[in-house]
């Protein structure tokens, strides 16, 4: 009954990290949209130097929009961080502790595409953050900066578009990878074989 028991609750962590890392790369977009939406229907003015120059005034609402979503972007990052951990020990206890649960077995193709489905958000997420993420706030930095000449900002500006671009990809690939875990997992995980005890 314990084994049982160990079983349900690693089952629902499983579910549980899976789900709350789509429902929140799927919110962040959500947010950034209206975010910049919103921002840029209120028109505000900033007052924290150097985004406070006269020169940056019709820059504010980017320049707001993209500090929160920047924010929301950095709390992302300890979400997935935490349930990715979560999910890849749960994998862990699945293939050991529970192998017998596992359709196919856990050198069956479909446990093994899974497996790689799962730790490919993770792969996604260190790119992001130990490559894009630095350089794209580099270059935001830089293109903000009003003692700059006119043609580093124009050059700043093309290469954060650029890496942006990339950023977005990256969210929207780790989204569709993470529902993929998920559809290929209810047919690794299935209540059809033996139950511990």
């Amino acid at each position: 009954m314990k084994k049982l028991t160990a079983f349900r609750l690693t089952q629902s962590v499983y579910w549980l990290s899976l789900g709350t890392w789509f429902g929140a790369i799927v919110m962040l977009i959500v947010c950034a949209v209206a975010t910049f939406g919103t921002v840029r229907e209120y028109q505000p003015t900033l007052g924290v130097q150097p985004y406070n120059n006269p020169a940056m005034s019709d820059r504010a609402p980017a320049i707001l929009a993209g500090a929160i979503v920047g924010n929301a972007l950095n709390g992302l990052t300890k979400v997935q961080l935490i349930c990715g951990v979560a999910a890849v020990i749960c994998v862990v206890l699945q293939c050991t502790l529970f192998a017998d649960r596992l359709a196919g077995g856990i050198t069956g193709w479909v446990n093994l595409l899974r497996i790689v489905l799962i730790i490919s958000p993770l792969v996604l997420l260190a790119v992001d953050t130990l490559g894009i993420r630095p350089a794209l706030l580099h270059q935001r930095q830089t293109m903000y900066d009003p003692q700059q000449p006119e043609h580093t900002l124009q050059e700043a500006k093309a290469k954060f578009d650029q890496l942006h671009r990339r950023d977005e990809q990256l969210v929207a690939a780790t989204a569709l990878v993470l529902l993929a875990a998920v559809t290929v997992s209810s047919f690794v995980l299935h209540s059809d074989t033996k139950q511990p005890t």
